[in-house]
């Protein structure tokens, strides 16, 4: 049974966080393939194709763990990368309130006109 485990960072740690989960993904396909190859070893020496099939079923068995893997990276970067553009909208649409319209602009003008008087 699989299950999802979530905490919270820091939104700039997400880029490490994601690479600690690819290097450890790929660290485990290194393992996946040294099974193979273990595989063709033990049916070619051996001519034990049992023993091999079950190293074939396992290794396909991590493959999909693997793939699961690289889904869920997939999936954080896709929501790291929403929550960027998300982030600079947010800042645009900030920045665009603090610019005064035409009007305010000419209202302040009076002011400062007035107040100069």
């Amino acid at each position: 049974m699989r299950v999802k485990i979530s905490y919270t960072i820091d939104i700039d740690e997400t880029p490490e966080e994601v690479a600690k989960l690819l290097k450890d993904t790929n660290e485990k396909l290194r393992n996946i393939s040294n099974d193979i190859l273990n595989a063709s070893t033990v049916l070619e020496v051996e001519g034990n194709c049992m023993r091999s099939y079950e190293k074939i079923s396992e290794a396909r068995t991590k493959l999909s763990k693997i793939d699961a893997a690289l889904l869920d990276a997939s999936t954080i970067l896709i929501g790291y990368q929403q929550a960027l553009i998300a982030q600079e909208t947010q800042n645009i649409v900030q920045q665009s309130e603090q610019v005064p319209t035409a009007e305010e602009g000419e209202k302040a003008a009076e002011v400062i006109e007035n107040e100069s008087y």
